[in-house]
């Protein structure tokens, strides 16, 4: 069972979490925080922010049907926007360098098109793939590998 979290503010960028409870050998004592940035400091300090709830299966790049709610919300941001965003897709560090640079772009250009065919200019969109050289998790964990393998997106002067 998921549980599924929602926080919006004008002017600020969406966040929504699922949080898995089928785990019934755990605890439920839940703390989530969320943390709202705001469009314009986004753009200011070209702040990457990790794109929530984009699903892909093991080492594919398209995306699944889960991800389509998450991708429409930043597509209806970015239609309002002219700027500039990257959308960058990382791995965690198992597999070969070669292969997970080549599975981050095909994930982060996978991002892109969904985002052009609900509206967003093609011109405005950048993929990159960074593979696992940008972890934001050190340890070697189920828990650590899947908060490297992330897509964020960031605008770009």
């Amino acid at each position: 069972m998921l549980f599924r979290s929602y926080a919006e503010k004008k002017g600020y960028y969406p966040v929504s979490k699922n949080v898995d409870l089928s785990d019934k050998s755990k605890p439920l004592n839940i703390t989530e925080n969320i943390v709202l940035v705001s469009i314009e400091e986004m753009k200011a300090r070209e702040l990457s922010v990790r794109i929530n709830n984009i699903f892909f299966d093991f080492n594919k790049f398209e995306l699944k049907q889960e991800s389509f709610t998450e991708l429409n919300r930043l597509g209806k941001i970015l239609k309002e926007s002219d700027l500039k965003v990257e959308i960058g897709g990382h791995t965690d560090s198992r597999g070969s360098d070669k292969a997970n640079l080549e599975l981050s772009k095909k994930r982060a250009q996978s991002v892109v098109d969904y985002l052009v065919s609900v509206g967003v200019k093609k011109e405005n969109l950048i993929a990159k793939g960074y593979g696992e050289t940008k972890p934001v998790s050190v340890t070697d964990t189920e828990e650590g590998y899947a908060q490297n393998r992330r897509v964020e997106f960031k605008f770009v002067k």
